[in-house]
């Protein structure tokens, strides 16, 4: 987890629905990956409200050039209101910094993934 270039969760907020964007950065571009990141993507986010970002690189097990973008919902209708960068920085001004994202990835894959915690195992309340 890279978590200068996060922004933390609330406490006590839970999963519900949680969107993943694996990517692969090109050889020798990370460090310019992570400078837009640091510089215009996180601001952008929290420029929109989020809430909760969370950006990790792989350590082990996997190329160092992958990184995982997590953001979190509340609902999937969220999914459903359009770009949160379009919201911060208006159509034009997200597609370019999409675009200066793009330069650096050789690709993408996106995830949506939701909890059900009446069939799943909670930790106890802490005491």
């Amino acid at each position: 987890t890279i978590p200068e270039l996060g922004i933390p969760s609330p406490a006590g907020s839970g999963l519900k629905v949680m969107r993943l964007s694996r990517i692969t950065v090109q050889s020798g571009m990370d460090a310019q990956f992570l400078a837009i990141i640091k510089d215009e993507y996180q601001p952008a986010l929290k420029k929109a409200g989020v809430t909760s970002f969370l950006l990790r690189r792989v350590e082990w097990g996997a190329s160092r050039n992958v990184f995982t973008m997590l953001g979190r919902h509340d609902k999937f209708a969220e999914l459903d209101e359009g770009s949160r960068l379009t919201k911060a920085l208006g159509a034009e001004g997200a597609s370019k910094l999409l675009a200066k994202i793009r330069q650096t990835v050789t690709s993408t894959e996106y995830f949506l993934y939701t909890s059900v915690p009446e069939s799943s195992y909670q930790p106890p309340p802490a005491q």
